[in-house]
């Protein structure tokens, strides 16, 4: 499990193949009929449900259209498939052989274990997937009485819809245990989050909603916390993020408690169980992404900790923070020289090429979406720093997460103030660099000195404290810019 980002080729693929250990893999066959299609993709595929770490694989197709791969699993998986250009969710099973026949754009599932994913790709076709509850979210069109009242109809029809799928006979336990806490948990979730969504795309204070009994009440411990909810992927995670909200409500109520203690006493008190063992992983392996070794998570994680799967991963954890940590003061690791970036000519460069072009010069990299609330706002304050840096040998460069058309270039521009400085990655959140560093949010920063050696890969936001003086982000790029 150290390798959490495989990619093989068709030789590899077939000596894997001769004799697998079925136990402990899966094997995905099939037959691609399109044309003009020459590899298949199984992308981040996902079989931990505390660090959802993802795992990709491709192969080639060969001459007759047939394509095969064995997937090492330890337990119930979900990951996309990816053919030319669609990509299609398929769960998979220690043990299963399934055979996908790929035709004009239609799947057909057939092999042990395929009733899980041909189950998941009718539900798509018929608008009952999870992305349907996701878009109506982003939308934000619905007031939050009527986005609850359409969510729980929704809700209903998506479990009805998997009690009268043809072959419900043939999914295993672990399917439909996972199946039906998903749905359930992603419910609770939307309805957590959407006031404050609804609130952002309307320009509406959130204080003025008046919000439906449900919101408060998926946001209470007692009602969504269930050790049977651990095998679904985003139950940890979800719950993580609540933890946020509730350190802000016990300091309000507790002034002898600060932020920093009060989400030790919420894992302590507010949680139980093998939920309470994810959870604290999960709240342990966040920080760590974020470059930040919280010692009192741990030394509850040494007490508390006992689950082999937590355990396992929480050393895993370590073991990337550690090799993150080793990346500082050194040149471009591989995986960062060899990202491709397009910039607003459409000419690929790798990004040992980009950063050549800027020897001798500090470079501030920003690496951000047009959709992400955050990334924009920090774009007025980071033109203001660039103007006070502009003497200084400093460039900011701005990585778009988004693909990007040579025609829409121009809102990317407003957005950021400044035509200086534009690519996009080519492979997104899936490219090298940020597969190896595990980043899998906007925004992040990175600094890298002079000799294009990394500085800082979890480095401060610009912020409005600009307009009132030299800022900790400013004086480290200053003096970077003096050595």
């Amino acid at each position: 499990m150290k390798k959490l980002m495989v990619t093989v080729g068709l030789a590899g693929l077939l000596a894997s193949c001769s004799s697998p250990n079925v136990e402990n893999s899966a094997r995905i066959r099939g037959e691609v009929l399109s044309t003009g299609v020459s590899e298949v993709e199984l992308r981040w595929l996902v079989d931990n449900p505390i660090s959802r770490k993802g795992v990709d694989y491709q192969v080639d197709i060969d001459d007759q259209g047939m394509f095969e791969m064995d997937i090492p699993l330890e337990r119930l998986a979900v990951g996309q498939l990816g053919i030319g250009s669609a990509l299609y969710e398929v769960c998979l099973l220690p043990g299963d052989d399934v055979f996908i026949r790929v035709s004009d754009g239609s799947l057909d599932f057939s092999g042990k274990g395929a009733a899980k994913s041909r189950f998941l790709y009718e539900a798509t076709q018929d608008g009952c997937s999870t992305r349907a509850f996701y878009s109506a979210m982003n939308e934000g069109k619905l007031n939050p009485t009527g986005f609850v009242e359409w969510a729980e109809d929704f809700k209903t029809r998506r479990l009805a819809y998997f009690d009268a799928f043809d072959e419900k006979s043939k999914l295993e336990k672990p399917f439909v245990a996972w199946f039906g806490v998903q749905t359930e948990v992603i419910f609770e979730e939307l309805i957590r989050e959407y006031p404050s969504t609804y609130a952002y795309r309307n320009d509406i204070s959130l204080s003025e909603l008046k919000l439906p009994a449900s919101v408060d009440r998926y946001k209470r411990f007692s009602e969504i916390v269930d050790d049977d909810r651990v095998v679904y992927h985003g139950y940890a995670s979800g719950l993580r993020n609540l933890l946020f909200e509730k350190m802000g409500e016990l300091v309000r109520a507790d002034s002898t408690i600060d932020r920093s203690s009060a989400v030790y006493v919420l894992l302590a008190d507010s949680l139980s169980g093998l939920t309470r063992e994810y959870v604290l992983a999960t709240w342990i392996i966040s920080s760590l992404s974020n470059d930040h070794y919280d010692s009192v998570a741990v030394a509850m994680a040494d007490t508390l900790v006992k689950n082999p799967l937590a355990t396992r991963t929480l050393d895993l954890a370590f073991d990337k923070f550690n090799e993150k940590r080793s990346l500082l003061g050194q040149p471009l690791h591989e995986e960062f020289a060899q990202t491709v970036f397009v910039d607003t000519s459409g000419v690929e460069q790798t990004f040992g090429q980009l950063m050549d072009g800027f020897k001798g010069k500090v470079v501030y990299l920003d690496f951000w979406g047009m959709g992400c609330g955050p990334c924009r706002a920090a774009m007025p304050y980071a033109r203001q720093l660039k103007d006070k840096l502009q003497e200084e040998p400093i460039e900011f460069v701005y990585a778009s997460m988004d693909w990007v058309w040579d025609r829409n270039w121009g809102p990317l521009f407003e957005a950021t103030q400044t035509r200086d400085n534009h690519f996009v990655l080519l492979n997104g959140f899936n490219s090298r660099l940020h597969r190896f560093m595990e980043i899998n949010w906007v925004p992040c920063y990175m600094i890298f000195d002079k000799e294009s050696r990394l500085v800082d890969y979890n480095a401060d936001r610009p912020s409005r404290m600009v307009e009132q003086g030299e800022t900790a982000l400013e004086r480290k790029l200053r003096q970077l810019a003096m050595q």
